[in-house]
């Protein structure tokens, strides 16, 4: 085993080894993270206003303490950012962080150092588990998911920012760890130009031929630099022969063309040494993952669990496969369908619930609007897998499409080679699947019957207020949709490809580079 794979297993060992003790008595690591998240909210201005108690029981923390959305206490949090003591946590914020934005409205969070542990935590029980589980990762060359910086013109967050880039999940000897096996050039984030970022991080990328490991968010982001590749062969070779991009030897050079003038781009041959890509796989992204499937055939695809900006929730473990939650990092409650909430270790296998965060950082019972499927147990704890977000909600006439619903249109759909999004059409008063594929289309009648299992779809369409589905061809939808996000200065390794558009700009965007 080589020295440096030692040294990642020695300084992730401490975090994984604690991780583990609380997985084999979860009830008790369930009271001790209560009792954290209550030291926390009872010494604060907020959780006095609701006469909270550290001495409260569960039951008389849901009683005092209502379910609220991040519009509930984004003023709070607005004034943390200009420099008043926090409302909301009796620790000091010490960073912010603004969500991506691609999947609803942009929101700044707030951290403690408790809760920045969680997020190092966590990266430390990846990488442990990871490399433990996974004696063929040798030279671990990685390469992770970075993007061009924000567009000239575009606000930063006020106060603090934590994490700059992928790598600050790790800390620092972590981080300094990381740089020493990235691919990444210090130059790109530099650029301004996003094609200009494109083409250089193309050919650093082909130059990497003892890559390992694609540590990526979402897994259109590694689809489209593929895609890019393929698109531009000439000009990638034509910008490393001139230098304006990184320096290559001769030799690299020369393995650049041969591998650019092929016929058909071959991930095997490019990078002969890839073991694994992590990314997400769930929920909107199911069908990108597969895609990826067909790019990297020699390369497993791990699942992320749920890692949002809120907090980390799920990891999937090598034994258990699917994720299961992080129990020592947060409380974690779930609604039911008849609207009661019950905690962690009262979950019903095969049922769905919304998932409710309680952390260190401000957010008590914080509705995460995240719908999780319970697919079974592990030592007690629920294995869970996420399915999609009830606030992602479409709404021309009173129909109230939903992500959910949109899935369930894809799956009958198949054929996850191809990109698909679901887009309100507000000119034609009803719906379209905007697809790249090429051929023959196939027949919206058939699926619009996974629509009409949507009681207010289906009305609308009786009286008469909605129109028939169509599907319409959309040469590099998924492009399109990447650049619109990043015109408004989301992360490009952020952005997440939604099944449903909800905001009637973006679908009228999206429409304007349709046939229709």
């Amino acid at each position: 085993m080589s020295f440096s794979r030692n040294l990642f297993l020695a300084t992730t060992y401490r975090d994984y080894r604690r991780f583990r003790c609380q997985l084999k008595n979860p009830e008790r690591t369930l009271r001790q993270t209560y009792s954290r998240v209550m030291l926390e909210l009872s010494g604060s201005r907020y959780g006095r206003s609701f006469g909270i108690s550290r001495a409260d029981t569960m039951e008389e923390f849901r009683k005092k303490i209502p379910l609220i959305s991040y519009e509930d206490v984004q003023h709070f949090i607005e004034d943390s950012q200009i420099g008043k003591p926090s409302f909301l946590t009796r620790s000091k914020i010490v960073a912010f962080e603004q969500t991506s934005g691609s999947s609803g409205p942009r929101k700044i969070i707030p951290y403690t150092a408790a809760a920045l542990r969680n997020f190092r935590g966590y990266m430390s029980i990846y990488i442990h588990d990871t490399l433990k589980h996974r004696p063929r990762l040798t030279s671990l060359k990685t390469f992770y998911s970075i993007s061009p910086p924000a567009l000239e013109g575009l606000k930063s967050v006020p106060g603090r920012k934590c994490f700059e880039d992928d790598e600050d999940f790790l800390g620092f000897f972590g981080k300094m760890m990381a740089r020493k096996f990235s691919v990444n050039t210090p130059g790109l984030q530099s650029l301004r130009s996003f094609q200009e970022f494109r083409m250089q991080l193309a050919i650093e990328l082909l130059r990497a031929k003892d890559l390992e490991i694609f540590f990526v968010w979402s897994p259109t982001y590694l689809i489209s630099l593929i895609e890019f590749i393929e698109a531009n062969r000439d000009k990638i070779l034509y910008n490393a022969a001139i230098g304006k991009a990184p320096a290559l030897s001769l030799s690299e050079l020369e393995r650049l063309r041969q591998l650019l003038e092929t016929d058909h781009f071959d991930s095997r041959v490019v990078w002969p040494h890839l073991k694994l890509i992590s990314c997400w796989t769930a929920g909107s992204s199911a069908i990108y993952a597969e895609q990826l499937k067909a790019y990297f055939p020699n390369a497993e695809i791990q699942p992320k669990g749920m890692l949002s900006t809120e907090a980390p929730i799920s990891i999937p473990l090598r034994e258990t496969g699917l994720a299961i939650p992080l129990i020592g990092f947060n409380f974690l409650e779930f609604i039911q369908d008849n609207g009661s909430v019950v905690d962690v270790m009262n979950v019903r296998k095969d049922a769905d619930y919304e998932l409710v965060l309680s952390n260190q950082s401000g957010l008590y019972r914080y509705r995460t609007h995240d719908i999780v499927r319970i697919e079974g147990f592990w030592n007690g704890l629920p294995l869970m897998k996420f399915i999609g977000r009830n606030n992602q909600t479409s709404d021309l006439v009173g129909e109230k499409v939903t992500e959910s619903d949109a899935l369930r249109l894809f799956t009958e759909l198949g054929q996850p080679q191809f990109n698909r999004i679901l887009v309100p059409d507000y000119a034609y008063r009803g719906y379209r699947i905007l697809t790249d594929q090429d051929g023959e289309l196939p027949q919206a009648v058939k699926l619009e019957r996974e629509l009409l299992k949507n009681y207010h779809y289906r009305y609308a369409r009786e009286i008469g207020q909605l129109n028939p589905l169509k599907i319409n061809r959309s040469p590099g939808l998924i492009r399109h949709f990447e650049m619109m996000c990043i015109r408004q200065g989301m992360k490009w390794g952020d952005i997440k490809i939604p099944a449903v558009i909800t905001n009637r700009d973006t679908a009228d965007a999206l429409l304007g580079c349709t046939e229709l």
